[in-house]
């Protein structure tokens, strides 16, 4: 009966770490669009600032899908040490944010 608990709830565990993966994939995405967008934005003689910035901003995509693909494969081989790393980082960054 415990075990069938723990599953569940390791189900729902990984089911969150996805979502927030895709929470972060989405960001980063975001992010590069809005780089892309800036790089637009600007005046005259800016050619290469923008192919530059459309470039990172691609990259910046690809590699966003690539850590997302990988953080779900990581996530479904070990759920145990994602949720782990999990509470870790969550840890670490309470003790960040709440030191002065």
């Amino acid at each position: 009966m415990a075990a069938n608990q723990d599953s569940s709830k390791n189900a729902a565990d990984v089911e969150e770490l996805a979502q927030q993966v895709e929470e972060l994939r989405a960001e980063l995405k975001g992010l590069g669009d809005l780089i892309a967008e800036l790089s637009e934005g600007r005046s005259a003689g800016s050619g290469q600032r923008n192919a530059a910035a459309e470039r990172a901003a691609r990259a910046l995509n690809a590699c966003a899908d690539g850590l997302s693909r990988e953080a779900e494969k990581a996530v479904t081989r070990q759920p145990g040490v994602a949720i782990g790393i999990a509470a870790g980082l969550g840890c670490l960054v309470g003790l960040l944010l709440t030191r002065r």
